[in-house]
């Protein structure tokens, strides 16, 4: 039975005729159940099995987009994106890392959220009000672990360079390498570009598109 919850474990769901993402404990259990291996088994005991074998099917982890071609250019550009965030700096040095997320939806309760009591859970309003989307634009100093942030109504260029003034006023006068590894404007490094020239900084593009 173990080497069957093996076997199942590193099979993909839908190659089972589970329309599932990924395995858990439980899921396995009513697969098993189902083809017949066993009459009856607990997703504890699933488990138990799982972690003799190092398993764990329900993690992830994402792998980059296989439309960026693996040539001596992008070596190059990882190569100089991980010195960059495990160097030492100093001390006229800054890495900071920009980035946005979209569609915030703020919605308050209409009434208060009470505290958990004993044999009682929190309690929450079932009602809510909506307000609106907000995007946060941040960026993160990978050495000190400061957030520099801001929310905006829209997202464009606009408000992209907002944030980048921001960080001009906020951050003392220094070498800064602003640098963002995921998607933005396309004409996101342009941008960069200027902010880098008037803030008499440095910049290392990392293209990737996710």
């Amino acid at each position: 039975m173990a080497l069957y919850i093996v076997k199942l474990a590193c099979e993909r769901p839908d190659d089972r005729g589970r329309s599932l993402s990924q395995w858990d404990c439980p899921e396995l259990a009513r697969k098993l159940k189902a083809d017949g291996v066993v009459q009856t088994i607990s997703p504890e005991t699933v488990g138990r099995i799982l972690r003799s074998h190092k398993l764990k099917p329900w993690r992830h982890h994402l792998w980059l987009s296989a439309k960026v071609p693996r040539d001596d250019h992008f070596a190059q550009l990882v190569h100089t994106l991980v010195e960059l965030y495990t160097r030492p700096l100093s001390e006229e040095e800054m890495v900071v890392c920009v980035d946005e997320k979209t569609n915030l939806q703020p919605r308050p309760r209409l009434a208060a959220t009470l505290s958990a009591r004993p044999g009682q859970p929190i309690r929450l309003a079932n009602e809510y009000k909506r307000v609106g989307a907000l995007h946060l634009f941040a960026a993160f100093d990978t050495r000190t672990s400061q957030v520099y942030a801001r929310t905006e109504r829209r997202r464009r260029q606009v408000e992209f360079i907002a944030l980048l003034t921001q960080l001009d006023r906020e951050i003392p006068p220094l070498r800064a390498y602003p640098n963002n590894p995921v998607r933005y404007f396309s004409v996101r490094q342009s941008i960069v570009n200027r902010f880098v020239l008037r803030a008499c900084c440095s910049c290392v593009p990392f293209p990737y598109k996710g």
